[in-house]
């Protein structure tokens, strides 16, 4: 479970996404019908999405497709 655990990134695996963020991008899969790979693209091209989810560019990189999609299936 690397996507909710802060120490997988220190040891080389993917960053890690709090079960928070990771609950709201799922509901904007849900709500905007999005598969993983446009849940990713949109939040990169949505100020407003991001914003609801609570990435900031400036500090950290949208969650990758592969992250979003194993979460949704341990949900």
């Amino acid at each position: 479970m690397s996507y909710l655990n802060p120490k997988a990134s220190a040891l080389g695996g993917r960053t890690a996404v709090g079960i928070e963020r990771a609950s709201r991008i799922e509901f904007l899969l849900h709500w905007f019908v999005l598969s993983e790979p446009c849940s990713e693209e949109a939040l990169y091209d949505s100020l407003v999405m991001r914003q609801l989810v609570g990435i900031d560019l400036g500090e950290e990189p949208v969650p990758d497709e592969t992250t979003i999609c194993k979460f949704f299936h341990q949900m």
